[in-house]
């Protein structure tokens, strides 16, 4: 991943998310990293001009589909979110949902929902671990986790079910 606090993109920050083949003794990129997402959508892009946010990558791989999700805008936003990408490789190319975000705010509810993480649970069921902010009218750094199963669709769309 290249963070925006230093990776300038025609001069805006931009969060980048990168993948690569490793080496699998001594985890080291075997050629050079391989750009999967970038903020390139207007939901992704909106929220701050000179500050944009691909971060936070979680790869699953379910029926033969890699899926990416990765985290959008300014944590400390009702706007942080969780979305996801499709492909056939874990390389890409990574096509966007046009329905993202995956998981969002739900007004009065929670916020910022961001940095998920898949998991199987003993009966065989999905989950992902993600944070929202503890106090949703104080979006910040002090956050909290949560759990919730992950399904698909009929066209083999993920789903976050909360």
């Amino acid at each position: 991943m290249r963070d925006c606090s230093e990776n300038l993109v025609d001069g805006v920050h931009t969060s980048q998310i990168y993948g690569g083949e490793v080496d699998p003794k001594t985890f080291a990129f075997k050629g050079d990293p391989v750009l999967l997402t970038t903020p390139d959508v207007p939901w992704e892009t909106q929220h701050d001009p000179e500050w944009r946010w691909n971060e936070g990558p979680a790869l699953r791989k379910q029926n033969g589909r890699y899926y990416l999700n990765y985290s959008v805008n300014f944590y400390a936003s009702l706007e942080y979110s969780v979305a996801c990408a499709e492909s056939a490789s874990p390389l890409g190319p990574f096509k966007k949902y046009e329905n993202n975000p995956i998981l969002r705010y739900r007004e009065n509810d929670f916020s910022g929902p961001g940095h998920n993480a898949f998991f199987t649970a003993a009966d065989g069921t999905l989950w992902t671990a993600f944070h929202i902010h503890t106090d949703y009218e104080k979006r910040g750094g002090d956050r909290r986790a949560c759990f919730a199963k992950v399904g698909f669709d009929e066209n083999g769309k993920m789903k976050i079910l909360v």
